[in-house]
């Protein structure tokens, strides 16, 4: 099997909802660190590089996570800042494929088909992995 590059996102989640009066509250950095070391020893992941990333307003409704390609920001509107660990890794091509579908069934709630692939299975994850989500971008498959 050709072997490719991707990445996956390790995010520090929402514990609480912002309210009328209070800000949204999220896990320490440190936690998303500890879930892409385990992650990499787990399954033997072939790590490329390693990067914290800093991207504005991610967990708006109206973005896609860290994975959308233009996150704004409005002139006298507050912007919230987040960081995340993301994971390059090399894999198969076939792991990479399965991750683009999950993440974007989890965006879009649909599957995409390509042309000719009428009644193709798109809901299945790659092996040993779950469906990727706005905080988990890609998966990884043992080497």
């Amino acid at each position: 099997m050709p072997k490719v590059f991707w990445f996956r996102d390790f995010v520090p989640q929402m514990t609480q909802d912002p309210g009328i009066l209070r800000m949204a509250e999220y896990e320490d950095f440190e936690e998303a660190v500890v879930e892409a070391n385990q992650w990499v020893r787990q399954n033997r992941i072939h790590v490329l590089q390693i990067e914290t990333v800093v991207l504005p307003n991610i967990w708006s409704p109206y973005e896609e996570g860290t994975t959308d390609s233009s996150l704004g920001t409005r002139g006298g509107a507050p912007s919230h800042w987040h960081q995340f660990v993301r994971v390059w890794f090399e894999t198969d091509e076939e792991v990479v494929a399965a991750a683009r579908q999950a993440t974007h069934d989890a965006i879009h709630g649909r599957p995409v088909h390509d042309a000719g692939d009428e009644g193709a299975d798109h809901t299945t994850d790659p092996p040993g992995e779950p469906s990727a989500g706005p905080d988990q971008t890609a998966t990884g498959d043992e080497e």
